[in-house]
């Protein structure tokens, strides 16, 4: 590592030598002054903080010098050359003020206060309300506004996705983005030690601002996760006091959430503490047929299984921002919690040599117990130098996840009693620990050039233990699966460097940048006395344009990723569902690659938001869930590396206000895939076609009064070796708002229609499984969401669009 950290320092040296030979500007060695200002909100006249103030040279409309101002609305910029100058002020939400040539003589230069008029037009404010379009493209990500759901104010942040064109969330609740089930999810732009499902399921939808997704995410991120990033940008007071929010659900069948948060707010201190609490209950019932022409084992296989999945979660958070100056923010933040997973799998199983058994004969009890605790804690300092209007930012995160694992599996005779025969107890521990650290910083070259370096650090520890015990005759006669206790500790080290510059014109806007990671894993079997190693370098470039005129915009990207499997699909650590179903990683599996191209086309037609987006995604080593049969008649589910996999896909999206009370957004996605390679001794070259269809109306009743109805279809698809069937799923949720809109009542209704019904073939060496699923039906929620201290929207920016701060509850 010491060979890679001295490339990246020299990595840094280069780039600070750049900047500073970017912005030494020649400075007259004559007499000097000082120009001083006051800036004010046009309409309220109030002093406005963090404008940014850049003075430019008359002669030639080069920049000399830039700063912001203090909590005072003031600014001060020193030592200029005696001279003419022109001076531009910019602040997010404002029209950009430039002013007329002035002179900056000896002594001190005092300009006339500066108005900041408002940008955006003054219309009727309920039509600008309705007429928002959920979905905004801005240049490198869509934000995805939560007020436009109505599912927001009882659901959570899975629920909101759930109408966003380009993810999809399958018949068990799990989230993929553009069909790949690696994403990275962030929290105001930070990291989270739970994974990305999980995160999301527990962030309640009323307490989040807007949500982000970057497909095609620039070089400052992280470059894990093929399908992009989902940075969830919650909400923040942004005046003075306490308010706070309580929200709860019951739902049919063992379902609630409940959820509280508290924010208090004291001149340059902001405080927010709050906690929440669920409890899901989810049930499915499936029916498995194998047939094998292997000689051993039985050559028909039928299981039945009736599943329950109990799935609670307690969550504390707590987070403080200090504005220590003008110049200085500090932000500390912290969050600890316990999810228990009980899951029960009960089990009717046939066999015969003959023909499918219609008689099932034998029953079996799978029984899951999963405990685990998860912090993280992480302190952001932000920097801004007032002279230049540069900025520096430093983020410090660990967490920590200890769990284990208790999964008993035994077969039942006749009265229903356990068989010690036949019985199998596994037991897992492990824990789980993340460093990381991220130094960031951009600064303005020109007025219209800005350019953005940093450096990212991260130690991931991992040690997972397995022991099985009261091994029955059963298991001790399948000789070709080892059942030995076993300890495996996986290592990963990031280290990455990336530098990017941003160009911002009239009506188009170009970045571009670089990347450059050096990896290392490392995975030790101790009792196999194993050891699987991988250290690769690479070098990842982005690129996002957009040029917009009129109502019309045209936004083209490309971005290098990678997917590096985690432990859970590496470790050789075997989970059984069943006595005919097993699970085990693979310690080879290497990491995908892709690289993704994407072109799209978005346009306002009066009150009508159309959008295409086209995308390419070349993908290397990509990974695949894939089955082989054992000799016993046991299959073994594993991760195995398919050569490529490409995919050439297209979304259509189509946001109306049809009159004043109902609006109707409907998305169409349609890509091909094909993906070709070797996977064991067997060619894969295979093409599917996969559809998918959303259409959500909201009808909006009277002024406080709103129900949305949601159909989705997905479409029937080939798999590499089998096919899944097509489903649909149709969705109904009524809000009622009262007490002046404090108190919100909503009703939320899951798969009316009873048709959440999956069905998968498999074709395998020598068998071929054919599995029908079906999901719980009429999943009825019923949620309350109280205000207190509710406040009007003020306006607080920072300048960063990707953590403002001006919302409220």
């Amino acid at each position: 590592m010491k060979k890679e950290a001295l490339c990246l320092l020299l990595w840094i040296v280069m780039i600070a030598t750049v900047k500073a030979k970017c912005v030494d500007f020649p400075v007259a060695k004559d007499d000097k002054g000082k120009l001083t200002g006051k800036i004010f909100d046009k309409k309220s006249f109030e002093s406005l903080r963090y404008v940014n103030v850049i003075l430019y040279h008359a002669t030639d409309s080069s920049l000399y010098l830039g700063t912001i101002t203090d909590k005072a609305g003031s600014f001060t910029i020193g030592d200029v050359p005696i001279g003419n100058y022109y001076l531009e002020a910019n602040l997010l939400g404002y029209e950009k003020y430039v002013s007329k040539i002035f002179n900056v003589g000896i002594g001190n230069t005092q300009l006339n206060p500066i108005p900041l008029a408002i940008s955006v037009k003054q219309i009727k404010e309920v039509n600008v309300y309705n007429d928002r379009p959920k979905v905004e493209y801005l240049l490198d990500r869509k934000i995805i506004h939560v007020s436009k759901d109505i599912n927001s104010e009882a659901g959570n942040a899975v629920d909101v996705l759930e109408g966003v064109p380009s993810v999809d969330i399958d018949a068990d609740g799990q989230i993929k983005v553009r069909g790949s089930a690696s994403f990275t999810v962030l929290i105001d732009g930070k990291p989270t030690i739970q994974s990305g499902n999980d995160a999301l399921s527990q962030i309640p939808s009323n307490m989040i601002k807007h949500i982000e997704l970057i497909t095609n995410p620039s070089v400052r991120y992280d470059s894990e996760g093929v399908g992009g990033i989902i940075n969830v940008i919650m909400k923040r007071r942004s005046s003075s006091g306490t308010s706070g929010l309580l929200s709860g659900m019951i739902g049919y069948k063992d379902k609630y959430q409940g959820n509280g948060i508290l924010s208090h707010k004291a001149g340059d201190v902001n405080i927010i503490a709050g906690a929440r609490l669920s409890s899901l209950l989810s049930t499915m019932d499936s029916e498995t047929d194998k047939i094998s022409t292997q000689s051993a084992g039985p050559e028909y296989l039928r299981i039945k299984s009736d599943r329950e999945k109990l799935k609670e979660n307690y969550n504390f958070y707590g987070d403080l921002m200090w504005e220590l100056d003008s110049m200085n923010v500090v932000s500390l933040s912290g969050e600890v919690g316990r999810t228990n997973y009980d899951l029960l799998l009960e089990n009717q199983t046939g066999t015969s040599l003959m023909e499918i058994p219609k008689v099932l004969n034998q029953q079996s009890v799978d029984d899951i117990d999963r405990k685990y605790d998860y912090s993280n804690a992480s302190v952001h300092y932000r920097h801004l130098f007032k002279q230049s209007g540069d900025e520096l930012t430093t983020l410090f995160y660990w967490g920590q996840f200890t769990g284990d694992d208790d999964n008993q599996l035994y077969k039942l005779d006749q009265a229903t009693m356990r068989n010690n025969d036949s019985f199998l107890n596994s037991k897992k521990d492990g824990t789980l620990s993340e460093y990381q650290m991220n130094v960031d910083y951009s600064a303005s070259l020109s007025k219209i050039t800005k350019f953005e370096s940093g450096v990212q650090m991260k130690m991931i520890r991992k040690y997972k233990t397995q022991n099985f015990e009261d091994l029955g005759e059963l298991w001790n006669e399948r000789d070709e699966l080892i059942f030995q206790d076993n300890s495996i500790e996986t290592k990963y080290d990031i280290l990455a460097g990336y530098s990017q510059f941003i160009m911002q014109f009239d009506k188009l806007n170009i970045q571009l940048g670089l990347r450059a990671e050096y990896f290392d894993r490392e995975i030790e079997e101790e009792t196999q006395n194993e050891t699987y190693k991988l250290s690769e370098w690479n070098m990842l470039p982005s690129f996002n344009t957009s040029y917009h005129w009129k109502s019309n915009q045209l936004q083209l990207s490309y971005s290098r990723r990678l997917n590096r499997p985690r432990s859970g699909k590496l470790e050789r650590l075997p989970s059984y569902d069943d006595f005919y179903t097993v699970r085990t990683g693979n310690p080879y599996l290497r990491p995908e690659k892709t690289n993704n191209v994407s072109f799209n086309f978005s346009k306002m037609i009066k009150r009508t938001q159309v959008a295409i987006e086209s995308y390419y995604i070349m993908m290397d080593d990509k990974h695949y869930s894939r089955q082989r049969e054992l000799p016993s008649g046991v299959v073994e589910y594993f991760y195995d590396n398919i050569d490529e996999g490409r995919f050439l896909g297209t979304e259509l999206s189509v946001n109306t206000p049809l009159n004043a009370w109902l609006r109707i957004n409907t998305s169409i996605d349609y890509y091909r895939g094909n993906l070709k390679g070797d996977v064991g001794f067997t060619n894969v070259d295979k093409t599917s076609d996969h559809i998918k269809v959303k259409m959500f109306s909201l009808l909006k009743l009277n002024s406080t009064t709103n129900v949305q109805l949601a159909g989705i279809y997905y479409g029937a698809a080939d798999t590499p070796f089998g096919r899944k069937s097509d489903y649909y799923i149709v969705n109904m949720t009524a809000m009622k708002s009262m007490m002046k809109r404090r108190l919100t009542a909503t009703i939320r209704v899951n798969n009316i229609f009873d048709s959440l019904k999956n069905k998968t073939s498999f074709i395998g060496d020598n068998f071929r499984t054919y599995n029908t699923s079906h999901y719980e039906p009429y999943i009825i929620n019923f949620g309350l969401t109280y205000k207190f201290n509710n406040y009007k929207h003020s306006r607080k920016t920072r300048g960063d669009d990707s953590s403002e701060l001006e919302n409220e509850y």
